[in-house]
């Protein structure tokens, strides 16, 4: 057996990105029987549910806590200014009119970035549970 290789930047963030979305996406999951809107962002059309919010919320802590220091930048949150190179991009519902009327598209995203340019992501269906 050859010498185990260490991991890039890139392939940690990638694992980071899976299993922080996986841990969000089974949050929306449990909570799909019982959605509602709670507001609206930039049209009557542009739903937030509390889910919304309680994925990204999810999302945040966990990125924060595996990667501290990152750039977060979400669609219900401030952006959160980053103290190293590491950023993210998070749609923490994707899909949030579809959930609102129980139709099975909807997932989490998270993408990953080192010093601006995107090396990874990661996408979960909610309902099938693939990524």
């Amino acid at each position: 057996m050859g010498p185990v290789r260490a991991r890039s930047a890139a392939e940690h963030l990638e694992v980071v990105a899976l299993e922080v979305a996986r841990l969000a996406a089974a949050l929306v999951g449990e909570a799909s029987d019982s959605p509602m809107a709670t507001g609206t962002k930039s049209s009557p059309t542009d739903v937030v549910t509390a889910t919304d919010l309680h994925s990204e919320r999810l999302i945040r802590d966990e990125l924060l806590s595996r990667c501290p220091g990152s750039k977060i930048v979400g669609e219900e949150f401030d952006d959160t200014p980053g103290t190293n190179t590491v950023g993210w991009v998070v749609d923490p519902l994707d899909g949030t009119v579809n959930f609102l009327y129980t139709i099975p598209v909807v997932s989490v995203s998270i993408a990953a970035t080192l010093q601006g340019v995107t090396v990874a992501g990661a996408v979960v269906d909610v309902v099938h549970g693939e990524s």
